[in-house]
């Protein structure tokens, strides 16, 4: 996708991420309905935060709106935030 190689399923700092490219050091996390409860949201901000301090940036999508499109649009707005 976008020219950039995703590994499914990734041990990334002793977390498992959904997608992993490491060239441009990316995580893609696909979110479906259990990440709705409060304590699950707060760790998944706790650990955005302890990747982001790795330099691994963090994009969640919500398993509804996960088109190609959708997708497309959030790694292109990721990558053009360290431009």
């Amino acid at each position: 996708m976008l020219g950039l190689k995703f590994r499914r399923q990734q041990p990334v700092a002793g977390f498992i991420v959904d997608f992993y490219c490491a060239s441009g050091r990316l995580a893609l996390e696909l979110d479906g309905g259990v990440h709705d409860d409060a304590s699950r949201r707060n760790w998944d901000a706790e650990r955005d935060s302890a990747l982001a301090r790795l330099g691994i940036r963090v994009v969640r999508v919500r398993n509804e709106e996960a088109t190609r499109e959708t997708i497309e649009r959030c790694l292109r707005s990721a990558l053009l935030l360290d431009r």
